[in-house]
């Protein structure tokens, strides 16, 4: 079997109750993906990639796939569901209103802000780039193999107003276990 591309120029969900299924091997590729989407690969080779995730759309991404998003429109959302989904964002500077990693190890990559992130899984970093999380409540934690994560509250302004964006529980059992000790600068 050989690599196969296939070409849609503008999706549209109305849900993520049905999902858009992406074969093994298949690169789709997606001008202008708006609403609510569900997407599903038939195993590590299956790719979406977004040229444009629109303002509000949501990106639901059940398994078995590679996501690359090279634009993000205000208040758009991804959801991971677990370690077979990962998600590249292009270029730098872009912002993703809501990113979700509902369970395992979710490789992310690319030089990018999130604004809220949440789920029981973990972000493992691997690239160079630096990603910039601005409001997180991820169970599963963060991972940097490479590249740095910043946590920040970039608008203070909002609830959290000048707190900062990063809570260490000291009473929660094993949380400094590998380092004694931490340093954080304003």
């Amino acid at each position: 079997t050989s690599d196969t591309a296939a070409w849609i120029q503008t999706l549209h969900g109305s849900g993520t109750g049905g999902k858009v299924y992406i074969p093994a091997r298949q690169t789709l590729t997606v001008d202008s993906l708006d609403g609510a989407v569900s997407v599903q690969g038939a195993g590590s080779t299956s790719v979406l990639r977004v040229r444009n995730l629109s303002a509000n759309a949501t990106l639901n991404v059940l398994a078995n796939t590679a996501v690359v998003l090279d634009s993000i429109g205000s208040g758009a959302s991804v959801v991971l569901t677990n370690e077979t989904a990962t998600l590249t964002v292009a270029g730098s500077g872009q912002t993703l209103d809501s990113l979700t990693l509902t369970s395992g190890r979710i490789a992310v990559s690319g030089e990018f802000t999130v604004a809220s992130l949440s789920g029981a899984g973990t972000l493992v970093k691997n690239d160079a780039g630096t990603l910039a999380v601005n409001f997180s409540l991820l169970a599963g934690g963060l991972v940097a193999n490479a590249g740095a994560v910043k946590l920040s509250n970039s608008n203070t302004g909002s609830l959290l107003g000048a707190l900062p964006a990063l809570w260490l529980d000291a009473s929660a059992s094993n949380v400094f276990t590998q380092y004694k000790s931490y340093t954080f600068t304003n």
